[in-house]
């Protein structure tokens, strides 16, 4: 068998359920980004007890196929089709040659429901854009993949979006200071406050996939989701050596650098990636009473990912992340009865400002084949500021200050199992989030005229789980 150029790579871990063998060869076949072409009734009825371990591409497959009485062919330039193996006889093949192949496209899985599923086997109404997606559509943001997916609307820059007709803030918007959205986002299973999900862009870079749920989600991702949930979900470290870099140019000033980086820091026990993405605009709205750009925006994303390896059944992956986004004004003033789209006639140099950490350690115990331990712990410390010129005018001189500090933490522990006809899991959650605002409207030489202080805190407790039963090939049961 020929050597392909994943073959020769460094061995992968690998974590796939037992099912059926053609199901489990394509689940591998996408992990690996290999193409794999063969006619399913060549394994109809063939069973797999899954992969676990550390394999190659041609190790992973060899396991799968091992008793089957197949192997794979390499054709070349990670292709493959399957074989029979030479033990096996002519009088035991069956009426259909392996050469009568189709070609299986990449199988899409979702990973934001606590039971991993194919998208085809998902019940939820879910839009998935992975990494390829977001390559052909050139994404940049969270908001170039709402733009395209049914059943969701946005604005520019982020400001207003929902699912189905919902804000995502709800119907009772409070703007940054909300702790009760109607839909929540999460990155890399860290909750994004309200600021951060309605005023920063939410990078795409160096993501792996992104999932939309549109429909109610509190039964799967708690509170905050009675319109949906979107899982963001960046690449994970893997051992190898490799660095990506990327720079834009654009109207208005715009410029940007990107890089990610990935290393093997211990071979097979420990390795970390690192991605960062730093973007300026000079925008397009001038501010003629202050003769500056009132629009201007700066964002810096920096992200850190330890993966480490505790022998063959136990992995813990650590991320750090650092978010700061600042924005001018992007208002419209009138002149004459007539939007002034490009113009602003404030005297007050208006923004908003959020500076966000975050960090997420998530450990893994694989007991057996079948059963799974899982926590999860995640802490995000948000301020946002923001400058407010509160008479929209160049006469008077009334400001509107505001400063909120948020403070989330969450914690999940979690057992799946997933075997050939049942899958399920069970856990606790427990959630804490909490807010202290400092607003104040001010008239410049008289000081504070009206002032908001205060602070706002919600616990959350939770005992969750799921069954799935196939009990037959084409009805399932869910509870």
């Amino acid at each position: 068998m020929a050597d392909s150029p994943k073959a020769v790579a460094e061995k992968q871990r690998y974590q796939l359920a037992p099912g059926p063998l053609g199901h489990v060869l394509a689940e591998f076949a996408a992990l690996t980004g290999t193409r794999l072409s063969f006619d399913p009734a060549l394994l109809a009825n063939l069973k797999s007890d899954g992969l676990q371990g550390h394999y190659s591409v041609n190790e992973g497959f060899d396991t799968l196929l091992k008793g089957s009485d197949f192997a794979l062919d390499d054709k070349g330039g990670q292709q493959y089709s399957l074989k029979k193996s030479a033990k096996v006889s002519s009088s035991a093949a069956p009426t259909t040659s392996a050469h009568e192949s189709v070609d299986t496209l990449p199988e899409v899985t979702v990973q934001g429901e606590k039971i991993t599923r194919k998208l085809s086997e998902t019940y939820s109404s879910v839009a998935v854009a992975t990494a390829q997606d977001i390559r052909t559509h050139g994404d940049q943001s969270l908001s170039d993949i709402m733009a395209r997916t049914p059943g969701v609307y946005t604005q520019s820059r982020n400001e207003t979006w929902g699912i189905r007709g919902v804000p995502v803030t709800g119907f009772d918007d409070q703007g940054p200071l909300s702790l009760n959205n109607a839909v929540s986002v999460f990155v890399d299973g860290a909750l994004q406050t309200s600021s951060m999900v309605t005023m920063s862009p939410l990078s795409t870079w160096d993501m792996k996939q992104v999932e939309v749920y549109r429909g109610a989600q509190s039964t799967v991702q708690g509170r905050n989701a009675l319109a949906g949930a979107v899982i963001m979900q960046t690449n994970d470290p893997e051992f190898k050596n490799t660095l990506t870099l990327q720079g834009n140019l654009g109207n208005y000033y715009q410029q940007g650098g990107a890089l990610a980086a990935n290393a093997v820091l211990v071979p097979e026990v420990l390795a970390g990636r690192f991605a960062l993405n730093v973007q300026n605009e000079e925008g397009y709205i001038k501010n003629r009473v202050l003769d500056n750009n009132a629009d201007p925006r700066r964002s810096i994303n920096a992200r850190g990912k330890l993966l480490l390896l505790a022998g063959d059944n136990t992995e813990a992956l650590l991320t750090l992340s650092h978010t700061d986004y600042h924005a001018g004004s992007n208002g419209v003033t009138q002149l004459n009865n007539q939007p002034q789209y490009y113009k602003l006639n404030q005297n007050t140099d208006a923004f908003d400002a959020i500076q966000q950490n975050e960090a997420t350690l998530k450990l893994t115990h694989q007991l057996n084949k079948s059963w799974a331990l899982t926590s999860i712990s995640s802490g995000t410390n948000a301020n946002y500021q923001s400058l407010l010129d509160f008479d929209q005018g160049a006469v008077d001189s009334e400001e509107a200050n505001r400063h909120h500090q948020t403070r989330l933490f969450s914690q999940e522990f979690r057992a799946t199992y997933q075997g050939d006809t049942l899958k399920a899991h069970a856990g606790f959650y427990y959630g804490s989030s909490r807010i202290k605002f400092n607003d104040t409207l001010g008239v410049v030489g008289f000081g504070s005229v009206l002032m908001a202080d205060g602070r706002s805190q919600i616990r959350n407790q939770a005992i969750f789980g799921e069954v799935n039963w196939d009990f037959d090939p084409h009805w399932q049961a869910i509870a």
